[in-house]
């Protein structure tokens, strides 16, 4: 019989095979305690790279939060969806956050059991495409039990050939605990990768997150041209004004950042860009309209529809 050891080995071995793999490269060694090594190899990203979103006044917020005057994106960072069924959105949401953070974005490892989906909705080839998420740059690490998912979580962290690290848990697993982000936190600062802890549902507690997010879905802006073909479909009947499908929006607010100030804001993915931008006047009384907890990067379990934005 294989030891847990040996299995885990194996298993951090076909991992950075796949970063290997990606980055047209000799893949670097197993161990992440071989820090030398792996610097030998030339693969180090670099450090102090500075967490910005794009939106001037977001990013003057997060200034003051250690990294030469802002919050550092190789740092971890908190993502939370209030309820579970706002779970796609803060998912969209997380992986625009670690396009941004991430210095290397070809190399983005979602880490999480197997049933974290069944709720917040499967992942949806299209939607991550309209994200600007290619299919070879997310690689998809799913496992039976929370105790895998935090120890994947950790072993990526710590390798420099991963882009990013986002790890989804539901609610507030016992061994998720202060200890554990801490120790997410100082791989994430040695290593150069950002680590987002991405969690559905569950309250706020004691984290060594250097950021924690809250976001729940916002209505979408389609555009003056209205010209997606979903939005004449049946979801639109009999609903005048409505745009279902247009820019990933959400309601986002800052809980927490180191030495800065908090606040909140409705907020949209620019893909092109890769960048946010604050959300046109008309869609920022979202509190009303929340039809579709969702985001389009997920298809729905239930009804098998895009899982689209609130409208």
């Amino acid at each position: 019989m294989i030891s847990l050891a040996k299995q885990q080995a194996k298993t951090l071995a076909r991992l950075g095979a796949e970063i290997a793999r990606i980055e047209h490269r000799t893949p670097m060694l197993a161990s992440p305690r071989g820090a030398a090594a792996n610097i030998a190899t030339g693969l180090h990203l670099p450090r102090g790279r500075c967490l910005s979103l794009g939106i001037a006044v977001i990013d003057a917020i997060l200034d003051g939060g250690g990294c030469g005057g802002q919050s550092a994106a190789s740092a971890l960072h908190e993502v939370r969806a209030p309820a579970s069924l706002d779970g796609a959105a803060a998912g969209g949401f997380a992986l625009a956050l670690g396009l941004r953070a991430a210095a290397n974005p070809a190399s983005i490892f979602w880490i999480g059991e197997r049933e974290t989906r069944t709720e917040a909705g499967a992942f949806y080839g299209p939607g991550m495409a309209a994200l600007g998420l290619g299919s070879a740059e997310l690689i998809r690490v799913f496992v039976n039990k929370t105790s895998d998912a935090l120890w994947a979580a950790g072993e990526i962290a710590a390798h420099r050939g991963a882009g990013l690290c986002l790890l989804e848990l539901r609610g507030n697993p016992a061994r998720a605990d202060l200890t554990f982000s801490r120790r997410l936190a100082l791989r994430a600062r040695e290593s150069g990768v950002p680590v987002i802890l991405l969690r559905q549902g569950g309250t706020s507690e004691a984290s060594a997150a250097l950021t924690r997010w809250r976001v729940s879905p916002a209505p979408s802006n389609a555009g003056p041209s209205n010209a997606d073909p979903f939005n004449a479909g049946p979801f639109n009947a009999g609903i005048a004004g409505k745009k279902w499908l247009g820019p990933p929006a959400f309601a986002v607010t800052l809980d927490k950042c180191r030495g800065a100030r908090t606040g909140q804001w409705i907020m949209e993915w620019k893909t092109d860009e890769r960048l946010f931008a604050l959300a046109q006047p008309a869609n920022r009384a979202f509190a009303a309209d929340r039809s579709f907890g969702a985001f389009k990067a997920f298809e729905s379990g239930r009804s098998g529809q895009v899982a689209a934005h609130a409208g």
